[in-house]
């Protein structure tokens, strides 16, 4: 059975979903987004101004890929309008404030929800776990960064996380790593105590401050595990083959993005390895490329493999399967909203890490 999709909002997000969506199989019923009905229609959707419109079309479920500061008004409304439907939220699931309000919400919803956090499904980060199972590595460290520039993507219009900043772009993508690595190796990746948070500060004129973070800190079995990402394109952890040099990305790159996984430690003989994934867009591959490479210490980085990670298409169909009942929920909105806790802790301390008026 094809299913159908109500789809909440048209911008950048929207239209990408919507040629995922459709390249699955599942048709685009319907359309809300007053201000870009016009381009929908263009590209053959049907529109509803109104997300009380949009239920005639009888869709399957809901995607909401409207910005982050809107997602709780329109799941309160779909929730209202229909308190069985199944819905995917585009990450962060909501704002650090609606977190009351949408728990309440899901507490009392009888349909499927799905947080649209593509990481969950990227194979990357599982990849890297079997590479270093099969090296026999008792992994001591653990590094997860995830840095891009963003002043293109400003300037072309796309939304300002005011409330997280870097944390509400990248800090999503850098926990459903961190706890898919977890899963995977079956370690526990969690803080056993207070990390250590240091934001990137720098002295430039265009960067604004509190641009990037960088957290550290060791769990209960003693990992030392590193987070990071930079919104004004620094690189704080230049891991693999394809790291940027030097460890900026320029402003004009609208591509290229240093997104990693790396794993160091030790053989049975006690030689040390490091294990780096680096997720798509890599510089010189084709998109939804990703590469898994080692190196022994002090020696040169060695490819182990390149694979396919389409990972939104793989999360959109793993999402599809759990609307349909054949598989489990990929991206729950309990452990997203756990995650979100997580990040604004970290995010209060500093009264803000984007403020209103910054241009990256």
């Amino acid at each position: 059975m094809t299913l159908r999709c109500a789809l909440v909002g048209y911008g950048r997000m929207g239209r990408l979903h919507a040629a995922k969506w459709r390249a699955l199989g599942v048709e685009v019923a319907v359309v809300v987004d007053p201000r870009t009905g016009d381009r929908a229609e263009s590209d053959g959707l049907p529109v509803a101004a109104t997300a009380a419109q949009a239920v005639r079309a009888r869709p399957d479920f809901w995607d909401v890929c409207v910005p982050t500061e809107a997602h709780a008004g329109v799941l309160a409304e779909v929730c209202g309008l229909d308190g069985n439907a199944d819905l995917v939220v585009e990450k962060p699931l909501c704002a650090p404030s609606d977190t009351a309000l949408v728990r309440g919400l899901l507490a009392g919803h009888g349909g499927r929800v799905v947080v649209g956090e593509n990481y969950h499904s990227s194979v990357v980060t599982a990849e890297v776990a079997e590479v270093a199972g099969r090296l026999g590595l008792t992994v001591r460290r653990l590094v997860v960064e995830m840095s891009k520039h963003r002043d293109a993507d400003v300037h072309a219009g796309r939304f300002q996380d005011l409330s997280l900043g870097a944390l509400g772009y990248e800090g999503p993508h850098l926990l459903a790593v961190l706890a898919e690595y977890g899963a995977a190796a079956g370690v526990d990746p969690w803080p056993a105590g207070a990390p250590r948070i240091d934001f990137h500060d720098r002295a430039a004129a265009d960067v604004p401050p509190r641009s990037g973070i960088d957290v550290r800190y060791t769990t209960a079995l003693g990992l030392e595990v590193a987070l990071s990402t930079s919104v004004a394109g620094f690189v704080s952890h230049p891991l693999g083959p394809h790291a940027p040099r030097p460890p900026r990305l320029p402003a004009e790159d609208r591509t290229t993005r240093h997104r990693v996984l790396g794993v160091r430690g030790t053989d049975r003989r006690g030689d040390a390895w490091e294990v780096v994934g680096t997720f798509e867009p890599v510089a010189g591959l084709p998109r939804c490329a990703a590469t898994v490479s080692v190196r022994r210490a002090g020696g040169a980085w060695r490819p182990v493999r390149t694979v396919a990670d389409d990972s939104l298409a793989r999360h959109f169909a793993r999402t599809a399967d759990h609307f349909s009942g054949r598989g489990p929920n990929p991206a729950p909105p309990g452990r997203a909203l756990d995650h979100l806790a997580l990040l604004h802790a970290w995010s209060r301390s500093s009264p803000s890490l984007l403020p209103q008026g910054s241009t990256s």
